[in-house]
Formats: C-alpha cells, sequence, structure tokens
C-alpha cells in the first residue's frame, strides 16, 4: 500500500485558548482532549458553559490527524501522548497546576499525561470521560458502525456526489454532525465535479487497525504505574460497554478516583450535557 501521509515522531498541534475574564495567573489551567473522530469542536459548548464559571485560561486541542492538526503516522496513543507533551512544554505556561478533560481516546491520552514522570507533578485534576485506564476488549457499537459507513463512502460503496445541499443533508442523515464532520470540512465538497463523489478529510485505507488500537492502555517507558496526588473523576455511561464495575481497577493507577455514574451511552456529554457540565464544575473548582 502506498502511503500519502508522512511519519513523523512530533507534530506541532492546533489549539484554541479562550482567556478568562479576570487574570488569573495562579489558577490551574484545564486542558480538554477530544475523542477519536472528533475534534476541539466537540468542547466547544462545554468551554462556552464552564468559562464564566471556572474563570481560567481553556485550552482545547486537535490530536493529530483530527481537526486542524497535521496529518501523520502513526496515529497511536504514544504519537498522541508524545504530541501531547511537547505541545504542553512549548505552550503552557510553566509553574501552573494543569487540569485535564478528556473524552473516550482523549480521556486515556489525559490520563498517560498524569502518570508521566515529569508532568505528574503538574497535573492537579483529570476527569476522563467514559474511558478507563486499562485495556478495553470492546468499544461502543455506535464506533464500529461509523467508521465502516465512513469507508464505505470513501470506497464509493455508499455513493454521495459533491455540490448542491443533498450529499451534506445525506452525509447527516448517515452519519450525524460528529462523525460526518471529517466530510463536512471539506471545501472541495461543496461544488459539483463531473459527478465525483464527496472525498474525506483522512486517507482512512492507510489506519486500518486503528479502531483495534483504540482499545488498547499504553504504559510508556516515562510513566508511572500510578499516580497517588492527582484528584481523578471518572464520568461513566452506564449504558457503555468502556468502563466496567470493578471501581478497583481504576483506583488502583487512581487512589484518588470518584466515580460519576450517568444513564447514557458513551455519547455522555451531548445525553446528559446538564448533568456533565454541574459534575465538571464541581470538580473543578
Amino acid at each position: 500500500m502506498t502511503k500519502k501521509l508522512p511519519t513523523k515522531q512530533i507534530v506541532k498541534l492546533f489549539y484554541s485558548h479562550i482567556k478568562p475574564q479576570l487574570p488569573t495567573p495562579n489558577k490551574p489551567i484545564l486542558l480538554n482532549i477530544h475523542g477519536f473522530l472528533g475534534s476541539k469542536m466537540m468542547f466547544h459548548s462545554v468551554n462556552r458553559t464552564l468559562a464564566p464559571r471556572i474563570n481560567t485560561d481553556i485550552y482545547t486541542v486537535d490530536i493529530r490527524n483530527h481537526g486542524d492538526s497535521p496529518q501523520a503516522h502513526p496515529m497511536t496513543y504514544d504519537a498522541f501522548y508524545n504530541d501531547m507533551l511537547k505541545f504542553i512544554e512549548d505552550e503552557i505556561p510553566a509553574g501552573r497546576w494543569i487540569d485535564i478533560v478528556g473524552y473516550s481516546m482523549g480521556a486515556k491520552i489525559g490520563m498517560m499525561l498524569a502518570l508521566n514522570e515529569r508532568m505528574s507533578s503538574r497535573v492537579r485534576k483529570v476527569v476522563a470521560i467514559d474511558a478507563p485506564p486499562y485495556d478495553t476488549p470492546n468499544l461502543p457499537v455506535e464506533i464500529y458502525n461509523n467508521w465502516g459507513l465512513i469507508n464505505d463512502v470513501v470506497n464509493g460503496k455508499i455513493r454521495i456526489k459533491r455540490g448542491g445541499i443533498q450529499w451534506r443533508n445525506k452525509i447527516i442523515d448517515l452519519l450525524g454532525i460528529y462523525f460526518g464532520s471529517g466530510f463536512l470540512q471539506q471545501e472541495c465538497n461543496y461544488v459539483s465535479k463531473n459527478n465525483k463523489l464527496v472525498e474525506y478529510y483522512l486517507p482512512v485505507h492507510e489506519f486500518p487497525n486503528v479502531v483495534e488500537d483504540l482499545k488498547r492502555w499504553e504504559i510508556m517507558p516515562d510513566m508511572k504505574e500510578n499516580n497517588e496526588d492527582v484528584e481523578f473523576l471518572l464520568q461513566r455511561g452506564m449504558k457503555s460497554c468502556m468502563v466496567d464495575s470493578d471501581y478497583d481497577r481504576i483506583k488502583r493507577v487512581f487512589p484518588k478516583a470518584q466515580i460519576e455514574e450517568f444513564n447514557t451511552s458513551h455519547n455522555l456529554i451531548f445525553e446528559e450535557f446538564d448533568k456533565c457540565i454541574e459534575s465538571l464544575t464541581r470538580f473543578l473548582k
């Protein structure tokens, strides 16, 4: 298979920065990390609601191969983790505590950062939204289904032509806004051209194992096995398969762990937005 994308050990991540209404140089910074096939935009409503409540600097990143960040091989937790370490070194003011909120894949990246030997003394709090610090044998069915549908559109098995308004409606009907965003952000799809089909932002055929790789929990050489100091909150969707009921498995890694249960699927933020925000506000203040 010919690869279109380069291989890079580190990429420079794209991010947004919301500044506090009042200067707060001594308050912890909030760092948000999105999930698989998402982008920093998934935190738009969360940040808009949280910002006046916590009044601090909020950084929200696009991880590699997502949103506006560069595309490169590999697409693994190891690569995400090293990109984030470099991002923090370059962009986050030294001497400030860091609170991390991560969703799904982003939660695993956040937990890895909290276990990094150098970072563990800077990370104050971690919120993991429906993802645990261990291998997950299964993933939510919506990830498998939508990744399969994305590949079907890319490969022409499901034919959707560019241009007009119908293609956009068809993508949203098929995948929704979240999973369809990789088509919706492609400017070429908005212009009809010789009956060409819509294009996806990422060459998906170059990442045949990415969904299986999402199940893994990575321990890097510069990570500790646990962090006894960080305050930790797991928000668990009770209709999701991501987290099992043996919470001691989480507390072995993060002894100060708290678990809050939500009557939702993996799509916890959107199904219980108000409850999720209240939980985040209480924990981060």
